[in-house]
């Protein structure tokens, strides 16, 4: 269960390089990834075990991906994205990345 909550945040900043390593072993920083990532991952583990899920477990973290990075990121909705870069307001439809 502790890799659980440690090995999203890593794979998910730490090799994409979105997040250098001396900012993601931050500790204020780590916590929030690892609520981030980490608390996700759980949440979708359990209810794969509790419902039974099979492959409709990629739904649901698809939909937890796009409610992260979306809503709580508001990466989809702002054109001046800093980790977009160049290509920030490039592919906007009515407002939406």
């Amino acid at each position: 269960m502790i890799s659980l909550l440690f090995l999203p945040p890593a794979i998910g900043e730490l090799l994409s390089g979105s997040s250098p390593p001396l900012q993601f072993f931050n500790p204020l920083m780590l916590l929030m990834l690892v609520l981030l990532y980490g608390c996700g991952t759980l949440l979708i583990r359990e209810a794969m075990v509790r419902w039974n899920l099979q492959w409709s477990v990629i739904f649901l973290a698809v939909a937890y991906g796009i409610v992260e990075e979306g809503l709580m990121v508001k990466s989809y909705f702002n054109p001046g994205w800093v980790d977009m870069g160049i290509l920030s307001g490039y592919d906007m439809y009515f407002g939406v990345q």
